[in-house]
């Protein structure tokens, strides 16, 4: 497609407001289709409804926003690599770059950008950061790597695309196209994570947690591997 399409110019083609969400993503979010620079496009051209479909409900107000989501996260990296004794399966150090803005609130999932700042055998390549907001103090877990969504838009499509109202044991099955968010064939703490993602994405179905004690899917998993993620942090690489 050209690359100097405006919003109007997608609807006109007749693309709906994921597509032309994606396509911004795509051209590194120009901001000629986003003017006034709040991180979603094509607010006035397409219907409040199909935008609010798209990004889910904004967060009125929090203690936390994502400047400080990323700013914590910054830190565990610059902690973790002045020690001298980093995680062997984690890539790092990197600058944490966000464009998302706003309060979170736990269940806030967004993507930032970690820019490497050496040279690191596993990726030479700018990472993407999916970041899973966990309470109200700002703890965060989070996956990076090279091959997953590079922006909240494309994690948005992602999500979009996906089929609905899958339970647990959809994620982790072969015949179950789950896109992004198949834990079949993934370590068990990428697919925990992934797991907790699509809850929180389909607005916390209980067929997902059936305890209903706020944590998705820990009958297929270990404890002892939930503990170790519920603590906030990196999910560890696995080389991806």
């Amino acid at each position: 497609m050209p690359e100097d399409l405006y919003c109007r110019d997608l609807k006109a083609l007749g693309y709906q407001y994921p597509e032309a969400a994606l396509y911004w993503s795509i051209l590194d979010m120009p901001t000629r289709m986003d003017a006034d620079d709040n991180g979603i496009p094509c607010e006035t051209v397409y219907s409040s409804g199909e935008v609010v479909a798209f990004w889910g409900e904004p967060v009125a107000s929090g203690d936390q926003g994502v400047a400080d989501i990323a700013a914590w996260v910054q830190r565990w990296y610059e902690n973790a690599y002045l020690t001298g004794d980093p995680p062997e399966e984690v890539i790092g150090p990197l600058q944490i770059q966000c464009r998302d803005s706003g309060p979170v609130s736990p269940g806030t999932v967004f993507v930032c950008r970690g820019v490497p700042q050496t040279v690191h055998e596993e990726s030479l390549d700018t990472a993407g950061l999916l970041i899973l907001v966990l309470d109200p103090a700002g703890t965060a877990i989070w996956s990076a790597g090279t091959s997953g969504p590079g922006t909240t838009a494309a994690l948005r499509y992602a999500y979009h695309v996906a089929p609905k109202g899958l339970t647990c044991e959809d994620l982790l099955d072969p015949e179950v196209n789950a896109g992004l968010f198949s834990g079949y064939a993934s370590p068990p703490d990428d697919a925990f994570f992934l797991s907790m993602v699509y809850w929180y994405l389909e607005g916390m179905p209980p067929q997902m947690d059936p305890d209903g004690g706020g944590i998705p899917c820990e009958h297929l998993y270990e404890d002892s591997r939930l503990e170790l993620i519920l603590e906030g942090g990196p999910v560890p690489l696995y080389i991806r």
